[in-house]
């Protein structure tokens, strides 16, 4: 007779047994010995009194899911008390992973309390770092605004508001590891899809972002150079991810962004990781000028540039003699904006309105520049209907 409640079968296997080794390095346990594709056994360090724990090792062995349920009992009586759940501890090692993201704002107060406004704008600014992250990982750009704004809705929404921790005030996001994310959804048939990115691609553009806004903000401080802000947009930095870090350091306190990487990837950023697979970043206050000069900087009017974008068009206005004819296009790709107004000579007009008869996307090669909130391509050398 199988000692395993209903419902728990399914959720404790190979996946469970490995996440709780991970939770056991993260909780100070250490690994003392092991009979290798058997069993691993730890030791909590500061605790030898509990004594050892047996993790499983091959899901063959017909106790291989008695033996993990029992660990799984011992770690979170162990670590929660006695009023820890079996099922939530089960719950919590089975479910899909999720990289965990700690934004800390320091506070002067002695009781640790933090002000209501204070409190809100770090809440604000956490979920702008998310925002700005996600809208980064579809396309490089110096400021966003509303542009990317349903690609990133839907990764926040996916994301957990964890709890925060005692003696500090923390805003904790746990950001999903391998759940896909697309540009685009409710695709026209014919029409190509971006590919998917994961969660843990986008928490990886913010960590990146932000190192890139710090050590930008460094050198203007010394040498009042705006060049590494605009370099810092390779790596994912924009006005809304500045705008979002200098909230974070609001009231001249410091503040501090902690990822928790889930081991279920290795992550690629350029912060360290510790061995306890955490990456910590600091944000000075005595930043904050440095990052308001790069809100300024990366919202400012872009140069005039030559591009090839290919989108659908979706309005039409004919061309009026001695006048080009106007189209707007949604932009797949090639632009940082999200929707453009192209002049079209007649000739090139009549391409683009064939292409919404035949369901086409089209290419369009041109100078792209903004006009107050719109943006514009002018100059246009050639317009093409994209068949494949």
């Amino acid at each position: 007779m199988s000692l395993i409640p209903e419902g728990h079968s399914d959720r404790l296997n190979v996946t469970t047994a490995n996440r709780l080794e991970r939770q056991l390095v993260t909780t100070g346990w250490s690994r003392q010995g092991a009979s290798p594709g058997l069993y691993t056994r730890w030791v909590k360090r500061d605790r030898i009194e509990v004594g050892t724990l047996l993790v499983p090792q091959d899901p063959e062995r017909a106790d291989f899911q008695e033996l993990l349920l029992e660990a799984v009992s011992t770690y979170g009586a162990i670590e929660s008390g006695p009023q820890a759940s079996e099922e939530d501890w089960i719950t919590r090692l089975s479910e899909p992973a999720t990289d965990e993201l700690l934004f800390r704002k320091e506070t002067p107060r002695r009781s640790q309390r933090i002000s209501w406004p204070d409190g809100m704008e770090l809440h604000t600014a956490a979920e702008a770092t998310l925002v700005s992250a996600a809208k980064a990982t579809l396309r490089r750009q110096r400021y966003f605004g509303r542009q990317g704004a349903p690609f990133a809705g839907r990764f926040v929404k996916a994301c957990f508001m964890g709890q925060t921790q005692v003696g500090s005030y923390v805003v904790t996001a746990q950001a999903p590891v391998t759940e896909l994310f697309y540009e685009r959804i409710n695709v026209r048939p014919g029409a190509s899809q971006n590919p998917g990115y994961s969660g843990r691609s986008i928490t990886e553009v913010l960590v990146n972002a932000v190192v890139s806004l710090q050590n930008a903000a460094d050198h203007y401080q010394r040498d009042k150079s705006v060049s590494g802000f605009e370099a810092a947009v390779r790596t994912g930095a924009s006005s809304d991810m500045a705008k979002a870090v200098r909230g974070l350091v609001s009231g001249n306190t410091e503040a501090e962004v902690t990822v928790d990487w889930s081991g279920e990837a290795e992550p690629h950023v350029t912060a360290p990781v510790d061995q306890a697979g955490v990456t910590t970043l600091s944000v000075d206050p005595q930043l904050v000028p440095a990052l308001d000069a790069a809100v300024q900087q990366l919202s400012m009017t872009p140069v005039p540039q030559s591009v090839i974008v290919r989108g659908w068009i979706t309005v039409i206005s004919r061309p009026r003699p001695g006048e080009p004819g106007r189209v707007r296009m949604r932009v797949l790709v090639g632009s940082e904006a999200e929707t453009v107004r192209i002049a079209l000579s007649q000739s090139q007009f009549e391409i683009a309105a064939d292409a919404i008869a035949n369901n086409r996307e089209v290419q369009v090669t041109g100078v792209q520049s903004r006009e107050r909130s719109s943006y514009w391509v002018r100059q246009v050398a050639s317009v093409e209907q994209v068949t494949s």
